[in-house]
């Protein structure tokens, strides 16, 4: 397997979003990408990782590798990677599947007269589109039908709640406690969006409470975090964050609180002295049917130049791709990999499917 995106930037080809152009491994070449090695015949699965020593495994836009595992244990987790059952994302965790005639992504198939390649991804915000790349190249691409009708009785929605920012040349860490509450709805997955910068052994971000109905968390943020030497833009930011997934209607009603509060500088400024020992909280009650129709807004700079924003619900029919496409065998060898792009974006990558023999 090759780490096609770290903290470092995106390996994929030469060009494209998020280049190795900077931090400690300077620019390279048009070989050093996953695409020049595809190219000439390597063969190998696709990872991400933070490739940090920040101590914060995970860190938000730093890289993450989602694994096709019999077993959720070391020795299965292990044959799956070595079978390149292996997918990598950004930091959303985009789900990916791939196949052909039924053989997952990281296979080896003979063309026999024909294979059925199929796709789908499940992503955390809008998916912009999914591409269907063959020998480097784009072969298929799949959008949303924007046309669709506004989803009405019991779905599923994502959305997501963002914190942070701050004054700008600011280097204060803001302290964070937040919590949501669905009524007539149920709250089905949360997953972290927290950025491993800036980094405390002794403030955890973390969920720190969660059912159907409920979910709570802390976490600190400051924009000084963003002044480091990562060259990837998903990387650096000031906010943290939290995906939400709700099974409900539009008439299911959301309760968001946010506590915030600051004392400490991580490089005293004045800017920085003056918001010190400040604390403020805020409540939001809105309902899907409202975040459907745009995001809402949370003011903190009263007291403390920062913010927090409810992103726009997404439902699942611009969420969820899928696709097929059909190989003939007069097409002889070929490798195969799926990119997936979301609105805010955040990418994915599933590793190869190589086809071998035809006429």
């Amino acid at each position: 397997v090759i780490e096609i995106f770290s903290e470092h930037g995106c390996g994929e080809r030469d060009g494209g979003p998020f280049a190795y152009l900077g931090h400690s491994l300077g620019p390279g070449g048009g070989r050093f990408n996953v695409q020049h090695g595809l190219g000439i015949g390597k063969r190998f699965g696709f990872t991400g990782g933070t490739d940090n020593h920040d101590g914060y495994p995970g860190g938000y836009g730093l890289g993450l590798t989602g694994v096709y595992a019999a077993q959720n244990t070391r020795p299965a987790i292990f044959e799956a990677i070595r079978a390149r059952r292996t997918f990598a994302v950004t930091g959303d965790r985009i789900a990916v599947d791939f196949s052909a005639d039924g053989a997952p992504m990281g296979s080896t198939v003979s063309v026999n007269g024909g294979v059925n390649l199929s796709f789908s991804v499940e992503g955390w915000d809008t998916l912009r589109h999914v591409e269907l790349i063959r020998n480097n190249l784009p072969v298929m691409q799949a959008c949303p039908d924007f046309s669709v009708p506004a989803p009405t009785g019991v779905q599923t929605y994502r959305f997501r709640i963002e914190w942070g920012w701050g004054p700008m040349k600011g280097y204060q860490i803001y302290d964070w406690t937040g919590s949501i509450t669905i009524d007539h709805g149920k709250l089905t997955h949360v997953v972290p969006c927290f950025r491993s910068d800036p980094f405390d052994e002794h403030r955890r971000k973390e969920i720190t409470g969660q059912d159907d109905q409920h979910c709570a968390w802390q976490s600190h943020t400051s924009r000084g975090g963003i002044i480091t030497s990562r060259n990837s833009a998903l990387a650096c930011g000031p906010t943290d964050a939290i995906a939400i997934e709700i099974h409900g209607t539009q008439d299911t009603t959301i309760e968001i609180e946010l506590d915030c509060s600051t004392r400490q500088s991580i490089v005293s400024t004045p800017v920085d002295w003056s918001v010190n020992n400040a604390t403020d909280s805020k409540h939001l009650s809105t309902t899907l049917g409202q975040l459907l129709q745009g995001g809402q807004h949370l003011d903190f700079t009263d007291k403390m130049l920062t913010w927090a924003h409810v992103h726009r619900a997404v439902p699942s029919q611009l969420y969820r791709l899928s696709g097929s496409l059909r190989h003939a065998s007069a097409q002889g060898a070929a490798f195969y990999y799926v990119r997936a792009t979301q609105d805010n974006g955040h990418m994915a990558w599933s590793s190869p499917i190589w086809i071998s023999g035809g006429a």
